[in-house]
């Protein structure tokens, strides 16, 4: 159940950009630098919206799992007072107390907390963001559907905590390590077909102009899912018709997979043994944080192992 919640918060955050054009490779060039704003900080959010920090918040709320590990890359882990029960990482953030899940979030339990900062999504989160606006809590609502999003929303969030140079610095290192990725696939003589499957029943996917399409395609592959489905929903026929190469999916949804009838003949990713699962680096593809430039890296070696590729960073030595 928590793995599911915190999906839903991350599908959210990922998949629903119809009418959004996805940046799409080639963004990992210079990103404007945040300057130091100090305090009192006015920002101005996802939303538009424009709230005023008196000074650094001391006790913040975090209603977003990808928000969470932003916060801790950022040194303000020590500064969360309460998360959602699908905040999973860094494995610490098991010991914060909890205000329920990303859909129902407690505003009572929130203002328990006494928080002087609320980091919220807006397309999840409404009940208890305008339960506090009304209160008069600040909210900062971030909404990352693509790579540049989520520089922005790092750089939002450096700004409020007051740690704009150590926003710059991983977005740096971000751009970097996706810079080398996309150096080396540029070598790459064909694209894989990719499918994201998040459920089977029915089959549950993502096109483009989404998170992860932009991400499949910073990893040299190309998502088989070239056009908007209103409903991201695909028949097991459709995805015959697809033929992905690969296909991405947890590792509790493999079997499932496998077993579809007819895939095991028709289908090239399952065929082939082809599912990629996001393991053990668990949710570096779904979370717009830090760590998505490692289920990136990851991907990409394991969609071209022709390639050339330099060991992976240690984890922890860079997001």
């Amino acid at each position: 159940m928590r793995r599911f919640l915190a999906l839903i918060g991350l599908l959210a955050a990922g998949m629903t950009c119809a009418g959004c054009r996805s940046k799409g490779v080639g963004d990992t060039g210079p990103f404007p630098i945040a300057k130091s704003t100090g305090f009192p900080c006015t920002l101005t959010d996802a939303r538009g919206q424009v709230i005023t920090l008196k000074a650094a918040p001391q006790r913040i709320v975090s209603l977003i799992p990808s928000e969470t590990e932003v916060l801790y890359a950022l040194g303000a882990g020590d500064r969360i007072v309460a998360v959602t029960t699908a905040d999973d990482y860094p494995p610490e953030v098991k010991k914060k107390p909890t205000i329920g899940n990303v859909l129902t979030s407690d505003a009572e339990q929130i203002l328990a907390r006494k928080p002087d900062l609320v980091v919220a999504i807006g397309s999840l989160n409404q009940k208890p963001i305008a339960a506090l606006e009304a209160l008069h809590i600040p909210v900062l609502v971030v909404d990352p559907k693509n790579l540049i999003d989520t520089y922005v929303s790092i750089r939002l969030l450096g700004q409020a905590v007051g740690a704009e140079a150590k926003a710059n610095q991983i977005i740096t290192e971000m751009q970097e390590r996706l810079a080398a990725v996309q150096t080396t696939v540029a070598h790459a003589q064909h694209r894989p077909r990719v499918l994201m499957v998040y459920g089977t029943d029915p089959i549950y996917t993502t096109g483009p102009d989404s998170f992860i399409d932009d991400l499949i395609t910073r990893a040299g592959g190309k998502n088989v899912v070239d056009k908007p489905i209103a409903t991201n929903i695909l028949s097991p026929e459709e995805v015959v018709l697809r033929q992905p190469d690969v296909i991405l999916c947890s590792k509790n949804l493999t079997a499932k997979v496998r077993s579809m009838p007819g895939w095991a003949q028709s289908v090239p990713a399952v065929r082939n043994s082809r599912l990629y699962t996001d393991e053990p680096e668990d949710g570096t593809l779904v979370r717009p944080s830090p760590r998505l430039v490692r289920g990136v890296e990851a991907l990409a070696r394991y969609l071209h192992p022709e390639l050339k590729w330099e060991p992976l960073p240690q984890e922890g030595a860079k997001p």
